[in-house]
């Protein structure tokens, strides 16, 4: 994650920035969060542009995570202006992987707690897995009636096999693998082009690393 300093500065700060913003480049698009045409725009730069740049009056996390989620594998990374301390936890971290570059103000205290944060973000990169995904077993401890809902199906066009399946979960970063149904049964046969993901809610890995919603899922993706 890099560190960029907002608008000329001659003090030390200088030396410790990764860039010098100074209000525009032609590889960042500036975005202002204020609404929901803020993060619809922001995510129609997706794929591209370099950088998206983020600003927001008044920080919530909820687009942040929309727009890191989206920009995850498409070569478009994201920055984000903090003007408060407060908020540098939630950018560095945003869907446990964060923005690319948090733009801050000629402020020391500021500047040294992101560097206390950066630090953090550096340690659990460097702790993460090299491969793309590990698989670990698991015990079932329980069972519960989630009561009555929708539930998702996802066809694919081509045949699974064995031991394949769709990574799905309640948390972006704690998914199970959903076998797909390629084992028949006495009461019905094998559909091996079908994953019987699971509920409307509940999130699935993409190829790219993202995730989305099941309900958000769509031909072609």
């Amino acid at each position: 994650m890099e560190l960029w300093l907002e608008g000329e500065d001659s003090s030390s700060l200088t030396g410790h920035a990764d860039r010098i913003w100074i209000g525009e480049a032609a590889d960042v698009a500036v975005v202002h969060l204020d609404d929901h045409r803020g993060q619809d725009e922001a995510l129609s730069l997706v794929g591209m542009i370099d950088w998206i740049l983020v600003r927001c009056s008044d920080w919530t996390m909820i687009p942040l995570e929309n727009i890191v989620a989206a920009a995850a594998g498409s070569g478009t990374r994201v920055a984000a202006a903090i003007s408060k301390a407060v908020d540098l936890n939630g950018a560095a971290f945003a869907l446990q992987h964060g923005v690319d570059a948090l733009l801050l103000p000629a402020d020391k205290e500021l500047w040294a707690a992101a560097k206390t944060v950066l630090g953090e973000r550096n340690s659990q990169n460097s702790e993460e897995p090299t491969a793309v995904v590990e698989l670990l077993l698991a015990d079932v401890t329980s069972i519960e009636s989630g009561g009555v809902g929708e539930r998702v199906c996802v066809d694919l066009t081509e045949r699974l096999a064995l031991g394949e399946g769709m990574l799905i979960g309640s948390s972006a970063n704690a998914l199970v693998l959903i076998h797909g149904e390629t084992v028949p049964s006495e009461f019905v046969p094998s559909r091996p082009f079908r994953i019987n993901a699971g509920a409307v809610h509940a999130y699935c890995l993409m190829a790219d690393g993202s995730t989305r919603y099941l309900s958000e899922l769509e031909a072609g993706d």
